[in-house]
């Protein structure tokens, strides 16, 4: 697994994908720069019964489909989950050819539409207009409109809009 991303002052979902990795394998990050040296990143996971993220090492389960992972030791007092719970959208792959898998975090239950639209503006396909409880989700696109048929190369858009957010993640699709 390998991404990046720069933030300042922000959080960002970075998406990693395992594929073949036996389960009681501890997952590790690093961080490296321009000189090609790494280091080791701590980090905390969260805790779903004490509703903080805590120190400990992630080790892969099967079952597991994601972890919650928070870099960094800095201010402990920002441990409780209301950080991270804000609408967030991403897809992978992207660009992508047939299908993109596009994730979302609804930060609580309620109603939660989820569309794509083309460079115009225009629906291209609704993938999702229903109640969704609060916490991760993933939805596949594959490519294709309301009517079923086949969209071609470009940019398109997925919008997801809650009661209270609204956010939109450019995709490319690439045939």
């Amino acid at each position: 697994m390998q991404g990046s991303a720069v933030v300042e002052n922000d959080m960002v979902m970075i998406q990693g994908y395992l594929s073949d990795v036996p389960d009681g394998t501890e997952l590790e990050l690093r961080t490296w720069d321009n000189s090609r040296k790494t280091d080791r990143v701590d980090f905390n996971i969260f805790n779903q019964i004490s509703n903080n993220f805590e120190p400990t090492n992630c080790v892969i389960k099967g079952n597991t489909d994601y972890y919650r992972v928070k870099l960094g030791f800095n201010n402990d007092s920002d441990n409780n989950i209301d950080t991270i719970n804000s609408l967030t959208i991403n897809n992978y792959p992207n660009p992508f050819n047939p299908e993109t898998t596009i994730s979302f975090n609804n930060p609580q239950t309620g109603k939660v539409s989820l569309s794509v639209y083309n460079i115009k503006g225009q629906l291209v396909k609704a993938l999702l207009d229903d109640e969704a409880i609060a916490g991760p989700h993933s939805v596949v696109w594959n490519g294709k409109d309301n009517r079923g048929k086949s969209v071609a190369s470009g940019i398109y858009f997925t919008k997801i809009k809650t009661g209270t957010s609204t956010q939109t993640k450019k995709m490319l699709l690439m045939k």
